[in-house]
């Protein structure tokens, strides 16, 4: 890299990089020249050789691959015309064109019209000159033609190697390859468009600047049709796949020609201004194309606008267009803009000056374009920089790429700039065959990557040997630039290893060195079929199967295997072919199976040639998704009396996998295995089980579970139930209705007994004052009954009485008598509750609480009951309570009504459940407001102690009475911080002493009641009262001067401040010594600071003193201040005696004098004069001061 006037310029190769042949220039060095242009000092030392052996390849690869730079009636060569192609896209054939700069040409005038190429790699331009240059490949002039062509048109060159162009001599120029002359056409106007050919190349397309556009024969220039447009011509036309021809006018509008000079259509924007620019079209026949206005546009193939945006200003460059539709254009806002196919803007690179080349495009996705900044600009697809090289002079000539990636460029210093094509080859590429083995003998197949930095991989070769690099199986072929091919047609041998072998060429033309695989061998016998087994005969899992297999292939072994799952072998109904990898087993989940139905498991193997074996398949597994039906189990009855063993019979039947073994337990639960565990009995469907040690009274059950072949379990069948029993009932246990009743005419009770064996059968009872007595009620059948309710009975009050059971079970046997505890009889209620509230009143609205006692010497309490209201006895604030034994309680979640009087009511129960009278309290009256705030007032606005405070309240009320005043001081309303709430009994004044009061700062004296129920109201505060323990200062006094010319008045100011309360009032006096009254006594100002102070009696020559003391808003009253005193002067100065320059003056623009004056008291301090044609007068100038001047 080297700055040439500041200006960055890459160079990637150093000088003397190539090998110096004569007849060719190199950029070795930079001069400068007047102006900062940069021009390069050419040396001669020739690649010639090396350009024109690289063309030749070129061309052979592109013919041998049939590919087509341009249509085929333009010349075969990389850039035939402007833009190009037909459709104007500026998309090159190569890339990778670098800053190296080749050689140069500089022609008679600027070049702003764009190169194009020849086949031989000639470059051909117009120059402004007149002339048409024809450079070759190593950067010497083969000739040139003068045909007055300047401007900005470019010329085209066709398949036989004639070039066209059009001039501003107004005709159409054919001239032959050797630079001679073959046919020339005149017209009526300058032709500024490039030239197009059509498709079978039989006609030639252009505007003209008369607004006329021709279609005329390549042969001769005859014309064929002419279409008048509504404005000048400057835009070359672009050729659609269908013949249609598109050309902008500066009438503001784009046209669509049908190929016999027939409108199509006409498009024409508002406020777009002129088109100058050449369209170029899409993949989809998409127009896009720039305008005059600013404006850039994609038009549709009927004619309607697809979108616009704004480009920021005028558009003279030609759109290029890529093969993924994002489109590139320059404007005269300094900028390249980047679009995308749908209108949205993706970037912009910023250039020194307005962008009015058009954009070429590499393959490699660089982006060539220059700027009238006198750069060529080289972007990626990002629109980042790659390079730039400073030519000094504007390029609007549009670039074009030539081959191997060179880059030719005019700029406006009649210079041809060539830049580097690509010199390097492209990398050994990295070939991958299919593996190790094939099993395919009629091809092979193969990947491949290479790179080449700088003018990208163009195609590829391959071959395919029996060696690397040997092509003996198949030869050398161009595949382009595809990465992978399958050569097909070959006849492989078994056993043989064969080598692809591959070299890239990039896009200058150089083939790199060669890559190739690391073999594969051709296998032609499969593996064997698998051996495959599955899980046996029957299965009971429905959504799953398993599988294992072996399967061998001695040559390539094998390296995967398939499987199936059908109903029958081979059969792919269930599960398809699906790839298992290497492994040899496998269980398939997530499948629905179907009960009763055979699976078969198919397997088929693949070696390492990729051949697949034979299928092999399982014998077949069958699904059983259903267990037994559950088992019939029959015992020897209800009871029994073997200890030691017990018989049952079963059955059960399975119609899909049949019953493969019964199994039995005894427990004494139905399926319990407590006595016995499961036991297998295979398929007997009977036994007596013995050894067991079985337990007097217990019911035992014997269970039996079936297993099918599929191995599922039925669910498990048990028999009714047999007890052994050989014990009476248990003696009954009886219960009364507790230790009391209230009934003389009734008893109740309950009993229950219990038969292990065989269960309780009936009951009997009897009732007696005595336990098993029977001389109140005899013996009675209560059948299966466990309570009886004897009525009809005359019992007597404070007996006891007893209620006996006996209990017969199955067998018959009675068992012992059982007995109450006895019940006695309580026919009298408790006593009366005595009831206490807690007080007069309560300030709870939402709780009340209250004691009671009550007693029943027979039975005893056996609970209370109490209930709120507002009279005694009534419920209507709560109902009757359940309050247990308890003999107080607290209700809370009332709602209580101020100033209402509630009662709380108790009831008392015995344990014959015999209620009391109801008891009552005296009834409590609730309080709940707080007292009122006092109104309190303190002592005024300000205080000069600070130790103590006063104030005064008015009394409040309280229902429930006021019980004490209570006080707090604070620097806040409300506040305690000075002093915290203090009783003060019942005055309504009160002086606080002992304070620590600060000066300046506010205190509050509150005050709250607190009434009988010690509920405390809202304090009432005092507006406030600040202390100030400090008087004002003395004032400060001006008395206006030394000197007063008034004999009845003296005129003073003041100013005085007071921190604490403020000034509240002002007094003045005067005397005639300082702090005097000698003249007036103290006299308020009020709180005025200033004061005309008269009528007084002054005397000529005697100084006064006016003195003035501050009084604060405490009435603090501060020392005074007095003046520095002022005299009396009532005498005024003396005449002044005027001096002018004498009788004359020749000077008609000014006069002179001079003056003096005397005052003995206060002096002169101030002269005015004036200027008149009388004594006094004032007619010439009026009274003018002149300070103290003489």
């Amino acid at each position: 890299m080297f700055e040439a006037n500041g200006h960055r310029v890459l160079n990637r190769k150093p000088a003397g990089h190539y090998p110096q042949v004569s007849g060719i220039t190199k950029t070795t060095h930079v001069r400068r020249l007047p102006g900062g242009i940069d021009r390069m000092k050419r040396v001669t030392y020739s690649r010639q050789a090396v350009v024109f052996r690289r063309l030749i390849c070129l061309v052979a690869v592109l013919c041998s691959l049939g590919v087509q730079p341009a249509h085929a009636q333009l010349a075969n060569s990389c850039w035939p015309k402007f833009r190009m192609n037909l459709a104007n896209t500026g998309q090159g054939l190569y890339g990778g064109t670098g800053s190296d700069l080749t050689w140069t040409y500089t022609a008679g005038g600027p070049i702003r019209s764009a190169p194009i190429i020849g086949v031989d790699g000639t470059t051909y331009f117009a120059c402004d000159d007149g002339k048409l240059y024809a450079i070759g490949g190593d950067g010497i002039k083969r000739w040139d033609f003068y045909c007055n062509c300047q401007g900005t048109a470019s010329p085209t060159i066709a398949a036989d190697g004639t070039i066209y162009i059009g001039s501003a001599d107004k005709y159409l120029y054919a001239i032959r390859s050797n630079g001679t002359l073959k046919w020339k056409k005149g017209f009526a106007a300058r032709i500024k468009s490039s030239v197009s050919l059509s498709s079978d190349g039989l006609a030639i397309y252009f505007g003209c600047t008369d607004g006329k556009f021709y279609a005329i024969s390549s042969l001769d220039g005859s014309q064929k049709w002419v279409y008048t447009a509504g404005g000048a011509i400057s835009s070359s036309p672009a050729l659609g796949s269908d013949g249609v021809i598109y050309f902008g006018c500066e009438d503001g509008s784009v046209y669509a020609l049908n190929s016999n000079g027939t409108l199509k259509w006409k498009f024409s924007p508002a406020g777009s201004g002129a088109f100058t620019a050449s369209p170029a079209l899409g993949s989809d026949g998409t127009v896009y194309i720039g305008s005059l206005g600013g404006f850039f546009y994609a038009v549709r193939t009927n004619g309607t606008q697809k979108w616009r945006i704004n480009a920021g200003g005028a558009v003279l460059s030609s759109a290029a267009v890529t093969s993924g539709g994002n489109i590139y254009f320059g404007s005269q806002d300094y900028k390249l803009h980047a679009v995308s196919s749908t209108g949205i803007e993706l970037w912009t690179f910023t250039t020194g000056h307005y962008v009015d080349s058009s954009p070429a495009l590499g393959i490699d996705g660089g982006i060539y374009v220059g700027s009238l900044d006198g750069k060529l600009y080289a972007l990626n697809p990002d629109g980042t920089e790659r390079w730039h090289y400073n030519a000094g002079s504007a390029i609007s000539s549009s670039p074009a790429i030539g081959p191997a990636g060179a880059l030719f460029v005019g700029a406006d210093n009649g210079t041809l700039y060539c830049f580097a094509a690509d010199d390097t080859p492209p990398t050994a590429p990295i070939v991958t065959d299919d593996g190790a083995y094939t099993s395919q003998l009629d091809r092979i197949h193969a990947s491949w990557s290479a790179s080449d930095a700088e003018s990208g991989i163009f195609s590829y070769e391959y071959c395919i040997g029996t060696s690397p690099e040997s092509d003996d199986v198949a030869p050398w072929m161009n595949v382009g630039s595809a990465t992978q091919h399958t050569r097909t047609g070959l006849a492989l041998i078994d056993k043989q290893i064969y080598y692809v072998t591959v070299r890239a060429i990039n896009g200058a033309g150089l083939t790199g060195p060669n890559g190739w695989s690391d073999g594969i061998i051709a296998d032609a016998t499969p593996p064997t079929a698998p051996t495959v087994i599955d899980g046996g005969r029957f299965t009971s899992d429905a959504s799953s199967l398993s599988a294992s297999w072996t399967a061998a292939d001695p040559e390539s072994g094998v390296v995967g295997y398939q499987y199936s799952i059908g109903t029958s072998p081979g059969a792919t109904n269930i599960v398809g072919w699906t790839d298992a990898g290497s492994a040899t087993s496998v269980t398939r989940t997530g499948l629905s199976l179907s009960g009763g139905t055979t699976y078969y498991f198919n397997v088929k193997a693949q070696n390492g040639g990729g051949a697949w074996g034979p299928v092999g398949s399982s014998d077949g597994i069958t699904v059983d998704i259903t267990p037994p039906g559950t088992p019939v189990v029959t015992d020897a009855g209800q009871f029994f009396s073997t200890p030691n063993s017990i018989w049952a019979s079963w059955s059960a039947v399975d119609n899909e996998s049949g019953i493969s073994k019964f199994e039995y337990s005894v427990g004494t639960t139905a399926g319990g295995t407590q006595v016995l565990n499961w036991t297998n009995a295979g398929v007997n469907t009977q036994a007596t089980i013995s050894g067991l040690s079985l337990t007097n009274g217990t019911t035992y059950y014997v269970n039996v579970r079936a297993t099918n072949g599929a191995l599922l379990v039925s669910t498990v069948g048990s028999s009714d139930g047999i007890t052994l029993d050989t014990t009476p009932p248990t003696v009954p246990v009886v219960t009364d209705d507790g230790d009391f009743t209230a009934s003389l005419t009734q008893l109740h009770a309950t009993w229950s007994a219990s038969d292990a064996e065989s269960g309780i059968k009936s009951y009997k009872y009897a009732i007696g004052t005595s336990p098993g007595a029977t001389n109140v009620v005899g013996w009675t059948n209560a059948g299966t009954a466990l309570e009886v309710t004897h009525t009809g009975l005359s019992l007597l009050d404070k007996q006891t009485y007893y209620f006996s059971v006996i209990a017969t079970n199955g067998a018959n046997t009675e068992s012992a008598v059982g007995a109450s505890n006895g019940i006695t009889v309580d026919a009298t209620p408790p006593t009366r509750p005595i009831v206490t509230d807690d007080g007069a009143f309560t300030a709870n609205p939402s709780e009340l609480h209250a004691t009671w006692d009550a007693e029943d010497p027979e039975s005893g309490l056996l609970k209370f009951e109490y209930s709120i209201g507002t009279s005694p006895g009534a419920t209507d604030v709560v109902p009757w309570t359940d309050a247990g034994l308890n003999r107080s309680v607290t209700r809370t979640g009332l709602q209580l009504q101020d100033g209402r009087t509630y009662y709380f009511n108790v009831r008392a129960y015995n344990r014959v459940n015999v209620v009391s009278q109801v008891g009552s309290s005296d009834g409590i009256t609730v309080d709940i407001q707080s007292p009122p705030a006092p109104q309190v007032t303190d002592d005024g606005q300000f205080t000069t102690s600070g130790s103590s405070l006063h104030a005064r309240w008015t009394s409040v009320q309280s229902p429930s009475g006021i019980a004490q005043y209570e006080y707090a001081i604070g620097t806040s309303a409300g506040g305690t911080d000075v002093r915290g709430w203090t009783s003060v009994g019942l005055v309504l004044e009160y002086t606080a002493t002992g304070l620590n009061l600060q000066n300046g700062s506010t205190y509050y004296f509150s005050v709250r009641a607190r009434n009988t129920l010690g509920k405390a109201g809202a304090a009432g505060s005092s507006d406030g009262i600040k202390v100030d323990l400090t008087p004002p200062p003395a004032p400060t006094v001006n008395d206006g001067g030394a000197w007063c010319a008034s004999a009845t008045h003296l005129t003073a100011n003041w100013t005085c401040t007071d921190p604490e309360s403020g000034i509240a009032e002002y007094k003045y006096a005067v005397g005639t010594t300082p702090h005097g009254t000698q003249v007036l006594n103290w006299t308020s100002a009020g709180t005025n600071t200033s004061a005309n102070i008269g009528p007084l009696a002054l005397v000529d020559g005697v100084t006064y003193y006016i003195s003035v003391k501050a009084v604060n808003g405490a009435g603090v009253t501060g020392p005074d201040g007095t003046t520095d005193g002022i005299t009396i002067d009532l005498t005024p100065p003396t005449t002044p005696t005027v001096t002018d320059d004498g009788n004359y003056t020749t000077d008609g623009t000014q006069l002179h004098a001079q003056w003096s004056a005397a005052d003995p008291q206060s002096g002169i301090v101030l002269y005015e004069y004036s200027i008149g044609t009388s004594c006094g007068a004032t007619d010439t100038l009026g009274w003018t001061p002149a300070g103290t001047s003489t």
